[in-house]
This record gives C-alpha cells, structure tokens and sequence, in this order.
C-alpha cells in the first residue's frame, strides 16, 4: 500500500516540531546565561533550542533550518546589560536589549514573545 503525502500535514508537523525560541550564546561566557534561560523557558512549556559553540552566523543559519519564530543572543554586550537581544525571524527584525535575562515564569515566556 502507498501512502501520499499531504504537504498541509506535513507542513503543520514541521511547524509543530520547530522550536519556539533559539537561544543563542554568543561566547563561552555567555553560555551558562543561555543554559539558565532555556531551562526556565522550558518550565514554561515553551520548544527551546540552545545553541553555542559556533560563529553566529552558523547559529543563525541553525536557528533559520529550524524554523524558529524567535533567537535570544546572549553576548558580552547584552551580559553587561543583563538584558538579552531578541530577533524575529519571520520579521528579520531585532530588538536590542528588549528581554530582561532575570525575568522567570510568564514574564519571560511574555517578553520573549511566544506561546506555549
């Protein structure tokens, strides 16, 4: 028996599948920031990705195969701040310094911009 793929299906699986949120680390020392958020964003139900180790091109290149609605950099600048960078990437528009890293609970999963 053959099956015929229904590109409606599977473009609602792959949406389904995507994460919500890449959070990305831009640096070593950004990493455990980045690890903190996506484990209380996580808690919240909502799909995360974390990436690092990588150029932020990679990343962003990662982040876009996904199908990612949203990426939270986390780099020297934004620890600084403590206020992380968030890109929307349908949009391909950032919003510098918009997130608050400090924030738990529905207040991040609000300020990031997500559903769950």
């Amino acid at each position: 028996m053959l099956f015929r793929s229904d590109p409606d299906v599977a473009g609602r699986l792959a949406a389904e599948a995507s994460p919500a949120v890449f959070v990305m680390p831009i640096g070593p020392e950004a990493e455990p920031d980045a690890l903190r958020i996506a484990r209380r964003l996580r808690a919240e139900g909502v799909r995360v990705e974390l990436g690092g180790g990588r150029s932020v091109k990679s990343q962003m290149r990662r982040a876009d195969k996904l199908g990612a609605a949203r990426v939270l950099l986390i780099g020297e600048e934004e620890l600084g701040a403590r206020r992380a960078t968030l890109r929307d990437m349908r949009a391909k528009q950032d919003e510098r310094l918009a997130v608050d890293m400090d924030l738990e609970g529905a207040a991040l999963v609000a300020a990031v911009g997500v559903t769950r």
